[in-house]
């Protein structure tokens, strides 16, 4: 985690967004995994906008992270929201490995509310 919050520091003081983004996202997975969901939120938020902003095309896996932490929540149609969004970013760029990634985590999300047909439709 050290690394990551020098490597974040770094690219802020350089005005390096494009990778800053992506430790962003990295560092919020982090905090996802440790349970640290509010921390998490505001740094995820953090990533969306530089994603949004450097047109980066990670903007598909950052919105699968924040539909991650709904879905931790138990918010799951919110999840599947950003899933969905996400899916439809990797397609429109030809991410076909974050597509995985994605359609992964959209069909769990679908299993957790015992929407079985539709999971398998997307798995």
């Amino acid at each position: 985690a050290e690394n990551l919050k020098k490597a974040i520091s770094l690219f802020e003081k350089t005005g390096q967004k494009f990778q800053l983004a992506i430790a962003y996202n990295n560092f919020g997975l982090r905090l996802l995994l440790k349970g640290d969901w509010k921390k998490a939120e505001e740094i995820f938020d953090k990533a969306v906008d530089l994603a949004l902003e450097t047109d980066h095309p990670e903007l598909a896996l950052i919105l699968c992270s924040i539909g991650q932490l709904n879905f931790l929540r138990g918010v799951y149609e919110e999840a599947e929201a950003l899933f969905t969004k996400a899916l439809k970013i990797a397609d429109e760029n030809k991410k076909d490995r974050h597509k995985v990634q994605i359609l992964y985590s959209l069909a769990q999300s679908l299993l957790n509310r015992g929407e079985y047909k539709s999971a398998i439709s997307q798995a």
